[in-house]
């Protein structure tokens, strides 16, 4: 449940703003509904990687992979399908650390606050 509430709001903040403001999303569902630090880059792995995941791919097949070779021409990669695959773990990496982000700032509060 909260990695689909992270994938819609990841797209969309990712619709209404530029690319980092899908991050904010992943920020406070690691800080409302993570139980751990592992359990927060979960959510922020999956939920935003999986974003970064379709996006590129549409693109890939509306264009019928033409822009996805050329992607993979310029950064010389062997195989078009790893631009998609290389696009969705950063998205997942940076999405994962904005949710860690929000549960250790949920911790740092509720310790400030005792």
């Amino acid at each position: 449940m909260s990695i689909v509430l992270s994938l819609i709001l990841t797209g969309i903040s990712g619709l209404l703003g530029p690319w980092w403001l899908m991050l904010v999303g992943a920020f406070f569902i690691g800080a409302w509904r993570a139980e751990s630090v592992w359990g927060a880059w979960g959510l922020g792995l999956l939920g935003v990687g999986a974003w970064w995941l379709m996006v590129p791919l549409y693109t890939h097949l509306v264009s019928e992979g033409i822009l996805t070779a050329r992607l993979a021409a310029l950064a010389a990669l062997p195989m078009p399908v790893l631009v998609l695959v290389l696009t969705a773990l950063i998205g997942g990496g940076m999405g994962g650390l904005a949710a860690v982000t929000g549960y250790q700032g949920r911790l740092l509060l509720r310790s400030s606050m005792v």
